[in-house]
């Protein structure tokens, strides 16, 4: 009977259990001056700031409701850029956890993102809807392609 009234204290969380999902990276991120200590990781659609040294959660920046498929902290620490499964990009401060500014430039999930060297600039790339004949193939179906990398280049 002891064991019984233990489980009516059982208080589940929406993130029961949760270290990291599969579909984003995992980044490292400069906390508090710290940096090589705490990393952010794609919690469904929430990110979680751990503090690898301890083993503990340190901040969880609250998503909406589409996976989290991409991260990229600014080149200064003080911001995540936080790519969606929907297409969409959450601009986080990591001093309180707050997001102020989000875009909605994709039609599908976020795979990447770079910040240029001064951290005003945020270049992004998603999954993008390809023809199998624009590459000389005779079945017309629609596939995926993901978009792999990209980088800013000095204008000369």
């Amino acid at each position: 009977m002891g064991l019984t009234k233990q489980y009516l204290r059982y208080c589940a969380t929406a993130l029961f259990g949760v270290i990291a999902s599969q579909k984003a990276n995992i980044v490292f991120v400069t906390l508090r001056g710290d940096k090589g200590r705490y990393v952010a990781v794609a919690a469904c659609e929430h990110v979680i700031i751990w503090d690898i040294r301890k083993g503990e959660k340190v901040l969880i920046l609250k998503g909406l409701k589409q996976e989290v498929t991409c991260l990229c902290p600014s080149p200064n620490g003080y911001h995540l850029a936080v790519g969606y499964e929907d297409g969409s990009i959450r601009i986080f401060t990591l001093l309180n956890g707050e997001s102020n500014i989000t875009f909605n430039g994709h039609k599908a999930a976020v795979t990447v993102m770079h910040y240029d060297k001064l951290g005003a600039r945020l270049a992004s790339g998603s999954k993008v809807k390809v023809k199998d004949d624009d590459f000389g193939c005779f079945n017309c179906e629609m596939s995926f392609s993901k978009i792999l990398q990209t980088d800013w280049k000095e204008s000369s």
